[in-house]
């Protein structure tokens, strides 16, 4: 929780993927509440199935576990996953942001407003995903801190998904670059 360096950390900018921390952090108190399970079957929306950036290409009506859209989400960056994993503990997408909004408050963060579940910034103006270096550092900590057990997941370089058909791959291209680095 030291900080070793701080330039522009309060400033405001939208968060993209690292968005996918706090979906992470949600969805991991959920898991220790017992309002879900790793376990879960999911079945993939419509609407889930219709999200641009990031993604796995989930199609309408696939079913897979929570565990495997989790990997799709913190490997492979998949905005599709994210918005499956929310309604699922939600219901809607919006019900699942507006508990993510309410993590932010209860962490103490001022500057952090999240839209949508993925981070990728589809409304308009003044209403998009916001948050700040030292927010993003805080939300991290918490995570870290809480479920240390991320980190089995998040430091995949790659991971195979839907039943070994395929490979997903880590965007976070920091992996491996020095020992420890997760």
């Amino acid at each position: 929780g030291k900080v070793l360096f701080a330039a522009n950390a309060d400033l405001e900018r939208p968060p993209a993927s690292t968005q996918k921390l706090l979906l992470e952090l949600v969805m991991m108190d959920a898991l220790a509440a017992g309002e879900v399970s790793l376990d879960d079957t999911i079945r993939v929306s419509a609407e889930a199935s219709r999200i641009n950036g990031s993604q796995v290409f989930l199609r309408a009506g696939e079913a897979m576990p929570l565990g495997e859209m989790l990997k799709a989400a913190m490997v492979a960056s998949a905005n599709d996953a994210c918005v499956a994993i929310a309604e699922h503990l939600d219901g809607t997408e919006a019900g699942f942001v507006a508990r993510m909004n309410a993590k932010a408050r209860e962490l103490g963060l001022k500057h952090t407003r999240v839209t949508n579940s993925y981070g990728l910034d589809t409304t308009p103006e003044g209403q998009r995903n916001v948050t700040t270096a030292r927010e993003m550092a805080q939300i991290a900590l918490a995570l870290l801190r809480q479920y240390p057990e991320v980190l089995e997941v998040s430091s995949l370089r790659q991971t195979p998904f839907r039943d070994g058909t395929q490979t997903l791959h880590s965007t976070n291209k920091l992996l491996d670059r020095f020992p420890g680095m997760d």
